[in-house]
């Protein structure tokens, strides 16, 4: 049975929790902490959910003028879901990351005979050899694991670690076997029934009585992430925001548009101190069959309801079934 985060904060005491060895790691320009042996188990009916996910999300990602787009008509060639298993069993997916990190990171946990592993250089047989490209603006992360740097004047194919108003590299866009510009645009959650568009124009109709989220338009790494659950002080979690906290950023004259999603449960971890969990589940295509092949990957744990790969995170491997 799948326990939610909010079950188990009501339900469990500290002392219940369990207690597991980790290791403190840098990776690029980031701090992380793993849990090598602490495996996670995925079943096969949500492996196979999510491709069925991922093959609707391709049909409705925006298009760029990217390799990966002119060869094989997809966004990237490889994605992942952030999502968690309810308890019925049904997937809910917190988004579809198209240029996601953290390969290198579940290589690192995993271990270079694992099965991950072995996916993953199955896979990158059938793969044009690509490197990964860091912009000024962005950090250095863990691609360096698994990819050759390049600075872009070489002629490789290439992943990029950029942010979509860095307007230099677009000649290097056609280069590219992800998104460039596109990078965390939410557009598609409309068109899959996930989200639906808000705006200040809506503060009066926002469901208060029931748990949400309020999502930017485009972006990363949770910023403008904001969670409400109208029961928040009694669930002694962290993460949440006030009323006021989102009412005055829809208000805001410079507010852009926003997304509204029914707030999905995180799983609990079990774990001390890390009470809320997700999937961190990659998927990688092939282009010889058209398919997607779930690689694996990772589950995150935070004490936080807004779960992300913050320097406070746990990361544990994700075993599949």
């Amino acid at each position: 049975m799948v326990v939610t985060a909010e079950e188990k904060v009501r339900g469990e005491s500290v002392s219940e929790a369990q207690v597991c060895p980790i290791v403190r790691e840098t990776l690029g320009q980031m701090n992380v902490n793993l849990a090598p042996e602490n495996f996670v188990s995925v079943s096969a009916s949500v492996a196979d959910q999510c491709r069925t996910m991922v093959e609707r999300w391709v049909q409705v990602f925006p298009i760029e003028d990217t390799f990966a787009q002119r060869e094989w008509g997809i966004p990237s060639l490889l994605v992942r879901l952030d999502c968690v298993e309810r308890p019925d069993g049904i997937v809910g997916v917190y988004e579809i990351d198209d240029r996601p990190a953290g390969v290198g990171l579940s290589l690192r946990l995993h271990g270079d005979n694992s099965d991950f592993a072995c996916r993953l250089a199955g896979i990158r047989k059938f793969w044009p050899d690509f490197r990964y490209l860091v912009s000024a603006s962005r950090r250095e992360m863990d691609d360096s694991i698994w990819l050759k740097r390049s600075d872009g004047t070489d002629n490789s194919l290439l992943l990029f670690r950029a942010a979509p108003n860095d307007h230099h590299l677009s000649d290097l866009m056609p280069r590219s076997v992800s998104s460039l510009r596109r990078e965390g645009d939410k557009s598609y959650g409309v068109a899959l029934n996930w989200w639906k568009r808000v705006s200040k124009v809506d503060v009066d109709r926002l469901p208060w009585h029931e748990s949400f989220v309020i999502k930017p338009c485009q972006g990363t790494h949770s910023r403008e992430i904001y969670i409400w659950h109208p029961h928040g002080r009694s669930l002694g979690c962290n993460g949440l925001a006030t009323k006021t906290k989102i009412i005055g950023r829809l208000s805001a004259s410079d507010a852009p548009l926003f997304y509204l999603q029914p707030f999905i449960q995180p799983m609990s971890s079990g774990i001390a101190g890390y009470a809320s969990m997700m999937y961190r589940i990659f998927f990688g295509y092939v282009p010889t069959s058209r398919s997607w092949l779930c690689l694996g990957g990772c589950a995150t744990a935070r004490s936080s309801f807004k779960i992300h790969g913050a320097e406070d995170s746990l990361f544990l491997p994700l075993r599949l079934e």
